[in-house]
């Protein structure tokens, strides 16, 4: 017996929460490079730190928390500018863990389907389109623009 989500009556839904997931596998790969940009060095020796970090929201309060110490390499407005970024990650991130993280149900019509979060304290439905989700894939791919290719160090 083949079990069938709600998923497969809304394949449009599918491909735009698809596209969420590998655009923010992007931005975190920029993500990597911010990180060795704050810590002012190479791609590789900053994989060896932000690997060591398993918890997503962890790393980015590693990142918050090691910018005013490379204050000799990063001026304040460009601190500034990283702290937005790495805010809109936040609120990035916190959308996505709910997307991924709930239950899907066919919603009111066929371009509307309704989300259960699994991850908060409150389980109400809320309805989701393809539109809301193509919004955030934007976002996803607008911040990564704000990070790439501006924070890459050589790979050392």
């Amino acid at each position: 017996m083949a079990i069938e989500t709600s998923m497969a009556s809304s394949p449009k839904h599918a491909e735009a929460l698809g596209q969420i997931i590998a655009s923010f596998g992007l931005l975190e790969s920029g993500l990597l490079m911010l990180f060795g940009y704050i810590l002012g060095v190479g791609q590789r020796r900053a994989r060896v730190l932000y690997e060591g970090v398993s918890a997503f929201h962890a790393k980015i309060d590693v990142m918050e928390k090691l910018l005013p110490h490379a204050k000799e390499w990063i001026g304040s407005d460009e601190q500034k500018e990283i702290i937005n970024i790495l805010s809109e990650v936040k609120g990035i991130n916190n959308e996505r863990v709910k997307l991924v993280h709930s239950l899907w149900a066919a919603g009111p019509t066929k371009d509307i389907l309704s989300m259960i979060p699994m991850t908060s304290r409150n389980n109400k439905s809320v309805e989701i389109s393809v539109q809301d989700l193509e919004q955030l894939n934007l976002r996803i791919l607008n911040t990564y623009s704000k990070i790439m290719p501006r924070y890459i160090l050589p790979t050392t």
